[in-house]
This record gives C-alpha cells, structure tokens and sequence, in this order.
C-alpha cells in the first residue's frame, strides 16, 4: 500500500534494482571491493586469534560443593583442534565471586599424554573469572583436571572435565553467508555515492 502511494519510494526502489542488477552482471563495478571483503572473510576464519570469555563461553560443567559453586565454561562452544579457552567461575554460599581461591589447570591429550600444570589468572575483560588458553592438536576425549585450592581450606578439590575436541570441518559455510550478506551492502554504498555524485 505504501509503494501505491508514494511514487518515489517506488523509483528509489528502482533505481537501485536497476544498479543492483547491472552491476551483478556486468562485474565492472566494485569488484576490487567485493574481493577485498572477500579476503577480509576469510581471514576472520583463518587467522588464529586468542579467546576471551566475556559471556560467551558455553558452560560445560556446573557442580556444587559443601561451601563452594564451581562452573566451568569454554570457548569456542564447540572445542575444536586450535585455540581453546577455558574459564572458571567460582561463587560462595551467597553468590558472591570468590576471587582469593588458586586455580590449576591440568590437560590430558586422548593419548593419555599429561601436560604440565599451568596456573589460571583473573583477567582485567573477565575480572570474576579464573581463566586459561591453550592450544589443542588432536581430536578426541581431552581430560581437563581444575586443581582449585580454596581459600581457608587445606586440601585441594579436583573438578575434572572431559572435553571432546572436534576436527575443523573441510570448509566453513559462514564464510559464504558473510559473502552473500556483504553484497547488498556494498551495493548499497555504490547506489548511494553514485546518487550522491550525479546530483
């Protein structure tokens, strides 16, 4: 009802069809920019980058001890062969985040190879949890031993995690949605100069 009675928005949608279209078939027009976006796709794919949590880490375990709440979480939601971070979140009887406590971390490989234990820190973008990034190469079952010492308490508790760690698949289908998600959008920039300067 709206495009009956106003004719311009009629002839904008137009005109920027008619762009849109010549520009598609012809392949003049902006390319060096598509290819750039490209690139710039796949890059955000290729390139390893360190992971933080800041709430997007998927929890993986919860469990709740006499006086402690202890939730283990990870990213990517997936864990996949590359960078894998795990984050510790621990709270007392009153919910409050315990910041005092010491956390290790112990990582098993499926062959049963023990790596050294490494010490978790609180990070200034994930100030409430204890957090750690390693580097996984193979798949399989990874047991994670979280060695927490707790504060005024002797003994240690072990928190163990499985992970199963996947392999990447041979390609990776949001790099096409990128691409087909970025196309309207350079052509929109383009009809937009384009009008800009002919006026």
């Amino acid at each position: 009802m709206l495009l009956v009675l106003n004719p311009m928005i009629r002839t904008n949608i137009k005109e920027f069809w008619d762009f849109f279209s010549s520009t598609i078939l012809d392949y003049k027009v902006y390319k060096y920019f598509f290819c750039v976006f490209l690139i710039f796709c796949s890059f955000l794919f290729i390139i390893p980058k360190s992971l933080y949590a800041n709430g997007l880490a998927k929890e993986v375990k919860r469990i709740q001890l006499e006086n402690y709440l202890v939730v283990v979480s990870v990213l990517p939601p997936t864990p996949r062969i590359g960078n894998l971070h795990i984050s510790t979140d621990i709270f007392d009887l009153q919910k409050k985040p315990v910041l005092n406590a010491e956390v290790q971390i112990i990582m098993t490989d499926p062959d049963g190879y023990q790596f050294d234990s490494v010490i978790a820190y609180l990070r200034l973008k994930s100030p409430t949890s204890f957090e750690f990034n390693s580097v996984v190469t193979k798949p399989g079952i990874w047991q994670v031993n979280i060695d927490i010492q707790f504060p005024l308490e002797s003994e240690n508790t072990v928190v163990n995690v499985p992970l199963d760690i996947k392999e990447y698949p041979p390609f990776d289908w949001w790099i096409v949605t990128y691409v087909f998600a970025g196309i309207p959008i350079l052509m929109s920039i383009g009809w937009y100069f384009r009008r800009l300067f002919n006026k």
